[in-house]
């Protein structure tokens, strides 16, 4: 992570895509390497998890608004998001 004076301009953050990730840490611009896949592959008792994990999150887009409205007052006083909510409670086996 290196800390700049500013985030630079739309057209030079899209042209470096891929190569450097900019972003705010506590109100502070940053710049970083582009996060990379890992080359070694995956262990095989993680496949479940991360398969898990990708349908929760596609899941959470066809939730009714009621049960989405909840999970965003539940997230409403914390630094999660209301899709952080609904990714933990699935996993933990909460189900409606």
């Amino acid at each position: 992570m290196a800390r700049i004076s500013e985030l630079p301009q739309e057209h030079i953050i899209s042209m470096l895509k891929g190569t450097i990730d900019y972003y705010v840490w506590c109100g502070i611009p940053c710049a970083r390497r582009w996060p990379r896949k890992p080359k070694l592959p995956r262990a095989a008792s993680t496949q479940p998890a991360i398969q898990r994990f990708t349908y929760a999150i596609k899941l959470y887009s066809q939730i009714s608004p009621r049960v989405r409205k909840a999970y965003q007052h539940i997230s409403s006083d914390t630094d999660l998001t209301a899709r952080d909510y609904f990714v933990r409670a699935y996993s933990s086996g909460i189900r409606y």
